[in-house]
């Protein structure tokens, strides 16, 4: 992801951990600077991966796993259609802890390009 005002990188947003046999992956973004935070950068960004996810790469299912103190991210998915699905207890370690995630799922179907 770049700023449109200088070509500066600040992020980025993708796809990982891809299964191809059962048409599903995760989707992961980042932005690196707390200056680029809620300014909507996110929101723009996001919408063309998963019109690329879902037309391209023939995803039937997008995932997303978030910290369950993320509001921020928990509001973008919920923008987008995404539905709670539960928790996952100590799934990612981060900063030396355990920590749960928020499950959140989109379905094809579900899409509203």
């Amino acid at each position: 992801m770049a700023d449109k005002r200088n070509n500066k990188v600040i992020g980025y947003c993708g796809y990982h951990t891809w299964y191809t046999d059962h048409h599903r992956a995760e989707i992961f973004y980042n932005l690196f600077d707390d200056a680029y935070k809620q300014k909507g950068f996110m929101g723009e960004a996001i919408l063309p991966v998963l019109k690329y996810g879902f037309t391209t790469m023939g995803l039937h299912r997008i995932e997303a796993f978030i910290g369950p103190g993320n509001a921020a991210s928990l509001t973008l998915v919920k923008r987008f259609g995404f539905t709670k699905e539960g928790l996952l207890r100590e799934h990612y370690f981060k900063n030396g802890i355990m920590e749960d995630s928020v499950v959140y799922s989109l379905l094809e179907h579900e899409f509203k390009m």
